[in-house]
């Protein structure tokens, strides 16, 4: 889904792009102005959808803590020695 939403935004901005110059193969500072102001629509969509549809929810069960340590790997793995 996210790779088709990059693909959707470049063709909207090359369309743009492309009726705003009328074929002109450099991208002049309006053309530029029009492509990120119409880019910003669904920037701003986005975050009010986690703004106003996003709930956090409480886990329900407790976990038990990681216990990492590295002298349970014994010597010869933290000296990196062959027998």
């Amino acid at each position: 889904m996210v790779g088709g939403g990059a693909v959707l935004g470049l063709l909207i901005a090359l369309v743009t792009s492309w009726l705003a110059q009328r074929g002109a193969p450099e991208l002049n500072e309006a053309t530029f102005r029009t492509v990120v102001l119409i880019s910003l629509v669904p920037a701003v969509l986005g975050v009010l959808s986690l703004v106003i549809g996003a709930r956090d929810v409480q886990g329900t069960e407790r976990r038990e803590r990681l216990e990492i340590s590295f002298r349970r790997l014994g010597r010869r793995m933290m000296l990196f020695k062959d027998r």
